[in-house]
């Protein structure tokens, strides 16, 4: 494991293995990049849309901020697990990151891989899933 000693307020700590910078700016751009996309859809170009076409591009938004976000928050879980912090969303121990954290943030509280990389992909495709079914199952009967 590729492990270096950082300084921190208590001293020597160990470093989360280093994953590439590039990683990490590829989830801040997909974060990016899919809520600008939301915010032109609905906010700006939200009257040239019908109602099936915001449907059809709603997975081209909300899949790269699930994928954005996941992968930010997986990296820092993982940080905090090899400086030996609590490794919960909220970091503490004692209340748990709650049950909507829970929810929202399901593959890096529960996978306890050490990459970033494919917790981010499991939770792109777990909320693929569970829009999929939304879009296809629960939106057109309401």
């Amino acid at each position: 494991m590729n492990t270096r000693q950082g300084y921190g307020p208590d001293g020597p700590e160990p470093v989360a293995p280093e994953e590439p910078v590039m990683l990490g700016a590829l989830y801040a751009v997909a974060l990016t990049g899919g809520l600008l996309g939301a915010v032109y859809l609905y906010a700006v170009a939200f009257d040239d849309f019908s109602e099936s076409d915001l449907m059809a591009a709603t997975p081209w938004w909300f899949l790269p901020v699930v994928f954005g976000l996941h992968g930010l928050v997986s990296r820092r879980l993982l940080r905090r697990a090899a400086a030996g912090r609590p490794a919960t969303a909220g970091g503490l121990p004692d209340r748990g990151p709650g049950p909507l954290a829970a929810l929202l943030l399901f593959p890096p509280l529960v996978l306890r891989w050490r990459r970033s990389l494919p917790v981010s992909l499991v939770g792109a495709a777990f909320w693929g899933l569970l829009l999929w079914i939304f879009l296809t199952v629960v939106f057109p009967s309401l």
